[in-house]
């Protein structure tokens, strides 16, 4: 079967990494698997992260005026194409470019649903965020949308409860099976969590610096973890690591590094290629991520190399890391005064032993969820809704 794993535009990291990793796995199995992407944006500029893979753009047949598009006002991702390419993908694609859909993110499954229903293309909807999960987490502290979310909600809940049952099947982080239930009743779901290259033999001699990464944005408030280290008191370097939705929030970023004079203890490294960050997870002492995420890619990266991180213990990853104890560190989100208390500790006289042992005990839960695992999981799932 042609497998079509879809995502709106290509960037590193996020659902993006997920879909990625799974067209690689999905290939070195022998399947026939393609990177499908919406948009060819010209932000992502990742263009070399894919060369091992095929990539074709959904809007390459499409003529230039109805690739037009715009970002609706206040919101971080939401774009006209989202909406617009699902009513124009059926009229230029059928079941002999792809018989299987796998589309990541709600926005995504659009098209997804268009092609399922005027094109009876098999779909699954990987929902890594639904829209009334997001809403509440990204915009309550928005200077405008923060005072519309009593109208945007109930709107959102609509979304989700089509998107649910529009599609094939769902998958989703299995810590947010109470929220799809209470959202619709999908015809089939698949609860999983996201996957990982796991080392044969974890680094124990790591360096003195700890390491925070993901494709930063407002909603991720890196200035959180500069509230972190000006509190410290034994100060590890900071290496603040990935690419940034906005020039604009890494400069201010950079600003309030010298405000807060942390300029010998943080440094900025955008466009971390995979390499270079599978080095970083390999030395660093541990992880820092300053917010609450569904799942959380790069803390499952990090463990598979035996890295512990510190993470809100409301994210999905604290739940599958807390199967073992002493799996990582886990303070409430938004909790300055237990970040600054964990790392202090970690920082301390046993702190090499904790943050070592806790890295190890990691990297025993990621070895459990290996790309290999994740995709055979979803082959699965292809092969039951295909007969």
């Amino acid at each position: 079967m042609k497998i079509a794993v879809l995502i709106d535009e290509l960037f590193r990291g996020g659902f993006q990494k997920v879909a990625v990793e799974e067209v690689r796995v999905l290939r070195r199995m022998g399947h026939d698997a393609t990177l499908w992407v919406l948009r060819a944006s010209q932000q992502g500029n990742c263009e070399d992260w894919v060369t091992d893979i095929p990539v074709k753009y959904i809007d390459s047949r499409f003529p230039v005026l109805l690739r037009l598009s715009f970002k609706f006002p206040f919101f971080s991702f939401f774009s006209w194409f989202h909406l617009s390419y699902a009513l124009f993908t059926p009229l230029f694609y059928s079941l002999k470019d792809f018989d299987n859909i796998v589309a990541h993110g709600s926005y995504t499954c659009f098209t997804a649903i268009t092609l399922r229903l005027i094109r009876r293309i098999k779909s699954v909807a990987f929902i890594h965020d639904p829209i009334s999960y997001i809403l509440p987490q990204a915009y309550t502290q928005h200077p405008v949308l923060k005072y519309w979310l009593g109208l945007l909600m109930p709107l959102a809940h609509l979304v989700d409860h089509f998107l649910i049952e529009m599609v094939d099947a769902v998958i989703v982080f299995p810590t947010m099976m109470s929220n799809i239930a209470a959202l619709g009743q999908p015809r089939r779901i698949l609860p999983l969590w996201n996957g990982c290259y796991p080392v044969a033999n974890p680094i124990t001699e790591r360096e003195n610096f700890a390491l925070a990464v993901t494709r930063w944005d407002q909603r991720k408030n890196p200035f959180f973890l500069l509230d972190v280290w000006s509190r410290i008191k034994y100060k590890p370097t900071l290496i603040v690591a990935g690419s940034w939705k906005s020039p604009i929030l890494k400069y201010q970023f950079e600003q309030k590094i010298h405000e807060y004079c942390l300029d010998d203890w943080v440094r900025v490294i955008d466009h971390v290629r995979d390499y270079e960050l599978a080095s970083l997870y390999q030395r660093a002492r541990f992880l820092v991520h300053p917010v609450v995420e569904a799942y959380g890619m790069t803390i499952i990266e990090a463990a598979s190399f035996g890295c512990p991180s510190i993470v809100p213990r409301q994210s999905g990853i604290a739940t599958e890391l807390r199967q073992l104890p002493q799996c990582g560190f886990f303070p409430e989100a938004g909790d300055l005064d237990g970040y600054v208390e964990i790392v202090n500790r970690l920082m301390g006289e046993d702190g090499w032993s904790l943050s070592l042992q806790a890295g190890q005990n990691a990297w025993v839960v990621a070895a459990q969820n290996s790309w290999e695992n994740h995709v055979n999981a979803i082959l699965r799932l292809l092969n039951s809704i295909s007969h």
